[in-house]
């Protein structure tokens, strides 16, 4: 009763019968293989892989908000060489527990779907922190231009994992993940050397670095966004018979579109730039419930949820904010929507509702499996 099941009975059966299908190796990761392989030959045989996933998710956070401590506007200002070491190193160990958690599963045998949607949900959470951290390295702040930053990344990062939940088929291309994890890494040892300045002087003809990275990110989702909404129509063009997933299309995709509105709404009236920190953790929780939904929904082959109830207080937020902003009146009880006491009782809600479902994933995919999921099972039960 406090944790409702996520699978529904056929459900369960797709889980246990679900096969994973790898996408195309990106450039750089058949030279990480070496790397990865000499790791988990170190990692000991009692550890299970979801402990490595998780402790990555712990790595990447820690960071994030170790640097939100020194940096709360992102404004790039501090210019102390062992932060940004700090977090390079950090980048490298979530680049490393990530690339061999799955290696380590193969090794002792442990290999589940469970392990995949907890190392897909663990991602969907760090994807929007971490760019906002690299964002905040090149003094992005917390004006419309970090909030477009946040809304593309994450379009971005949607659009892959909507392609993949109608396709089957996960595949970040040649220039994925890994390439760049180490352009971040570079990055970070730059600012070390000349300080978080460096960024500030950037010129590349005539672009500086906040609006060459809103330009790349603009470009990516033309290309990803374009390549997800042609290859979903030609699979269902292709395979006729897996159209009962069709519509599940326009609720997967409007839920993201007022989620994102929502966003924007609830900025007009500065709520990013008065609690920076608190609406970047709001935002990137929900974004992960709406993201690792598809995946859920991709591997247990089940219908998508009409109505995410994760989005249901950023609508009410934002359309409170637009009345706000239109009237120059606070019409909710005289508490402007960009109240700090507002953004946490919506961060809260954000999180008890991530929590839950996390959980819920983890109760109804183990009880499915019959396997742990912090502790090494014996038998393996899925390729």
């Amino acid at each position: 009763v406090l944790f409702p099941p996520i699978l529904t009975p056929q459900g369960r059966q797709n889980v246990l019968n679900h096969k994973y299908v790898p996408g195309i190796k990106s450039f750089l990761m058949p030279y990480y293989d070496y790397w990865w392989e000499f790791c988990v030959s170190l990692v000991p045989p009692y550890i299970a892989p979801n402990a490595l996933t998780l402790a990555s998710l712990f790595i990447s956070l820690i960071a994030f908000y170790m640097y939100c401590y020194f940096e709360p506007n992102f404004e790039a200002r501090y210019d102390r060489a062992w932060l940004y070491l700090y977090q390079c190193v950090s980048l490298f160990l979530y680049q490393t527990l990530d690339g061999i958690d799955g290696k380590h599963a193969r090794n002792t045998k442990n290999s589940s779907p469970l392990g995949m949607l907890f190392d897909h949900g663990c991602d969907a959470i760090v994807s929007t922190t971490m760019i906002y951290l690299h964002g905040g390295i090149i003094g992005i702040g917390t004006q419309w231009k970090g909030l477009y930053v946040i809304i593309m990344s994450q379009i971005v990062f949607y659009a892959l994992n909507w392609r993949a939940r109608h396709t089957g088929q996960f595949d970040f291309g040649q220039f994925s993940v890994d390439e760049s994890m180490l352009l971040g890494q570079s990055m970070m040892i730059i600012t070390a050397m000349y300080g978080p300045q460096t960024w500030a002087n950037f010129n590349l003809f005539g672009l500086t670095s906040d609006v060459l990275l809103m330009a790349v990110l603009s470009a990516s989702i033309v290309q990803n966004c374009t390549l997800a909404l042609w290859t979903v129509q030609q699979h269902y063009r292709d395979h006729p018979q897996q159209r009962r997933f069709y519509d599940e299309r326009f609720y997967e995709l409007g839920n993201l579109i007022v989620f994102h509105v929502s966003l924007v709404l609830w900025n007009l009236v500065g709520t990013f730039e008065h609690s920076p920190v608190c609406f970047v953790t709001t935002v990137s929780f929900a974004f992960a419930h709406l993201v690792h939904r598809l995946i859920i929904c991709d591997v247990a082959q089940q219908r998508s949820r009409r109505v995410q109830y994760v989005v249901v207080p950023f609508v009410m937020v934002g359309v409170l904010s637009l009345f706000e902003y239109l009237l120059q009146e606070r019409i909710f009880f005289g508490i402007s929507m960009n109240n700090g006491t507002i953004v946490t009782l919506v961060m809260l809600y954000t999180t008890c509702v991530m929590v839950s479902y996390a959980m819920r994933c983890m109760l109804d995919i183990s009880y499915t499996l019959n396997i742990y999921v912090f502790k090494i099972n014996h038998v393996e039960k899925s390729n």
